[in-house]
């Protein structure tokens, strides 16, 4: 079983590898396909094992000029448990899209991914309550989950957040 895990973790890091020496941003527009869609996700925990708000990023057609994600963040009251729960039918809170043309979303997005591969090669076992950080995309050829309580996934993630809309236009949840 470590074999099989740290041969996925070797394939991950090289299609996450990015060559940032010539563009100034990443060369992993090569590994994902022009019709690809990634969704990053983290759903957080402030409800303890009962779950608390869920936050999205989905960029559609990663390669396209125009490109654009899209950064949802959708509520979670631990008042009201029965109503939350499992309901994906929740309205969003917030939602915000914004251009990919830019070359340093894309180095955020990747640089991300690229935490998050590491954070999953030091991943204990889980207990209860904790975050999940998910990237996937749509033809399920990339799938990184992380279940733990470990702070660097989540800042890593705010960092993200910070990075895509420079901190001053960050919703509030």
């Amino acid at each position: 079983m470590n074999l099989c895990f740290f041969l996925s973790l070797v394939f991950c890091m090289g299609v996450l590898s990015c060559n940032t020496q010539q563009q100034g941003y990443n060369d992993c527009d090569e590994q994902i396909s022009l019709y690809d869609s990634l969704t990053l996700e983290a759903r957080f925990s402030e409800c303890g094992e009962w779950g608390g708000h869920k936050e999205r990023i989905v960029v559609p057609h990663w390669k396209t000029d125009s490109a654009s994600l899209t950064y949802i963040v959708y509520p979670y009251n631990c008042d009201s448990l029965d109503y939350y729960y499992g309901n994906d039918t929740i309205s969003p809170a917030a939602s915000r899209a914004i251009p990919l043309l830019d070359t340093d979303a894309k180095k955020a997005l990747t640089q991300y991914m690229q935490r998050l591969v590491i954070s999953k090669s030091n991943e204990r076992l889980p207990g209860h309550g904790n975050n999940i950080f998910s990237v996937r995309n749509s033809s399920r050829t990339l799938k990184i989950n992380l279940y733990g309580d470990e702070e660097e996934p989540a800042e890593s993630f705010k960092q993200l957040i910070s990075e895509l809309f420079n901190d001053s236009t960050r919703m509030q949840h």
